[in-house]
C-alpha cells in the first residue's frame, strides 16, 4: 500500500514517487503518474472482481 500512502500526503508525493527513468524530469513525472494510476486501477478492478463474484 506504498502508493496509496504516498498519494494520501500530497506535500510529500514528489519526494517519494518520481522514478529516475529517462533523466528528463517531465518524462519521469509522467511515467511515475501512469505507473501509479495503473497499479491503483488494477487493485480497484481486482477488489471489484472479488466483491461482484460472491
Amino acid at each position: 500500500m506504498f502508493v496509496i500512502g504516498a498519494f494520501g500526503d500530497w506535500g510529500g508525493v514528489w519526494d517519494i514517487l518520481p522514478v529516475n527513468v529517462t533523466g528528463n524530469v517531465m518524462f519521469d513525472y509522467f511515467f511515475t503518474l501512469v505507473l501509479s494510476f495503473g497499479v491503483l486501477s488494477m487493485m480497484v478492478g481486482w477488489l471489484f472482481n472479488i466483491m461482484t463474484r460472491s
